[in-house]
């Protein structure tokens, strides 16, 4: 093992894959080789039947309110945490436009 080599093996766990994680996010974020935390709305939404990941609000595309509060509390159990934050990967590939 490499912690026998004298390296530590940090972790970054993408904490919201399965609702039990994204309601554990502070205590995944607090673990003792975790190194960043990111959150992610496919896995979640395809877990619980919930595949609208994005919403229309005054003219703009927003995460749905259910993302946008597993993608918050990621950024909040992270710094809590002392560990970073990131972003979720952006997978709407048919609009380039979109990732930017």
């Amino acid at each position: 093992p490499l912690e026998a080599a004298g390296t530590a093996v940090g972790v970054v766990a993408i904490a919201t894959e399965t609702a039990k994680g994204a309601l554990n996010l502070p205590a995944i974020a607090a673990g003792p080789r975790v190194v960043a935390v990111t959150w992610g709305a496919e896995d979640l939404g395809a877990e619980i039947g919930h595949t609208q990941k994005y919403v229309e609000a005054d003219g703009r595309r927003r995460y749905h309110p259910l993302f946008e509060h597993c993608r918050v509390q990621c950024l909040l159990a992270a710094r809590a945490a002392g560990v970073q934050a990131l972003d979720g990967v952006y997978a709407d590939i048919r609009d380039a436009a979109g990732c930017r």
